[in-house]
């Protein structure tokens, strides 16, 4: 599915990608955070439906400068100031650029940005946007990707470029940006949607054990990437029990874009992903879910036990949630169940929007 329009907004020690899959006045804005070793174009698989309902719009957040030049050679960048045209849009005589494109008067142009115009540009490899290995610098050492940093550069990005309320959606670490940003900024958030999420870890103890954990992930991923992404990949999390496949060539192709996704990626970057926003280095957020007023679904599969206790825990401490479990279908539900995905997607928002009826669907197994 061609993208409408593409945003870069450059903050001081990293870049955040928006990418805009519909503009319908009457569709409500869907905002998409991915999961850990994940990308924004993993949802791609879902756009054709969501964009029947929402203004989809999927979101990467980039330490340092790096992506930059991933960027397709005749895609014209002007650090901070908003409109990236699509690669595969530009001749697509039906894309239309954003006229509302607001320019970031903070935003540090980006040394290595390039102008449409200069020649130099023409001996830079090409390649798709994000379809070339990561090779981007890693964040200064006194830079961490804390949740408070994280939600304000979000924030600011999307105050600019799309409009005041939105849902959002974000997958394992995705759900936990959104729910962090849900926090900070509770009256920009028209409803949550979190799949496999959860809300930190409570005991201080546990949360420095989590830490210590994820300090020898982070050094496997510098030292062998491949090793760990095999070994990330035997994660008991991933594992659907008795899977009945309804539609194997969306799954089959799902799982393999993401995999593609996941080789590609800078393993500095990884581990500092892992280090600075791991589970255990997140402030855990259970005593403010009561501040949070919006509709709240989270979704888990039945094949993840753990998560599924996680989501039962947390449902209670909202003032308005409900936990739905997707069988088929284990910590990636996107990927494992699309179609029951998509329908309590359209169900929820459904609700949301009639105000007679219950704001979420009711708790239970689909």
């Amino acid at each position: 599915m061609l993208a409408i329009a593409k945003h870069i907004i450059t903050l001081n020690d990293f870049h955040l990608h928006l990418t805009h899959y519909g503009k319908e006045p009457d569709l409500p804005d869907l905002l998409l955070l991915h999961g850990f070793l994940g990308a924004g174009d993993q949802f791609r698989h879902l756009l054709p439906e969501l964009s029947e309902i929402t203004n989809p719009v999927t979101v990467d957040i980039i330490p340092d400068s790096g992506l930059l030049s991933s960027l397709k050679s005749n895609t014209y960048l002007r650090a901070g100031t908003g409109l990236i045209p699509d690669p595969n849009a530009i001749s697509d005589p039906n894309a239309i650029p954003d006229p509302n494109a607001i320019s970031d008067p903070n935003a540090i142009p980006d040394p290595n940005a390039t102008s449409d115009s200069d020649p130099k540009q023409d001996h830079e490899p090409k390649s798709e946007f994000g379809s070339a290995p990561r090779t981007d610098p890693v964040p200064k050492p006194d830079f961490k990707l804390e949740a408070s940093l994280l939600t304000a550069g979000l924030q600011k990005a999307i105050a600019n470029f799309i409009r005041p309320r939105m849902f959002v959606l974000g997958y394992s670490m995705g759900a936990r940006l959104a729910l962090s940003w849900a926090v900070q900024y509770p009256d920009h958030v028209s409803g949550l949607l979190l799949e496999s999420g959860t809300a930190g870890i409570a005991d201080p103890e546990a949360r420095k054990e989590r830490r210590a954990a994820d300090a020898i992930q982070a050094a496997k991923i510098r030292s062998d990437y491949h090793a760990f992404l095999e070994e990330w990949e035997r994660n008991p999390l991933f594992m659907v029990l008795d899977r009945i496949q309804s539609r194997p060539h969306i799954l089959t192709d799902a799982c393999s874009h993401l995999r593609s996704i996941q080789q590609r990626q800078n393993p500095d970057q990884m581990a500092r992903w892992l280090t600075d926003f791991g589970t255990g280095s997140m402030p855990p957020l259970h005593d403010e879910l009561q501040n949070i007023t919006c509709p709240v679904l989270l979704i888990t599969g039945e094949s993840d036990r753990k998560f599924c206790e996680i989501a039962a825990e947390m449902e209670p401490l909202f003032p308005d949630a409900c936990h739905r479990t997707v069988p088929q279908a284990a910590h990636r539900v996107h990927i494992d169940a699309p179609d029951a995905y998509l329908s309590l997607i359209q169900e929820y928002l459904s609700d949301c929007d009639q105000p007679e009826k219950p704001a979420t669907p009711q708790s239970g197994i689909l």
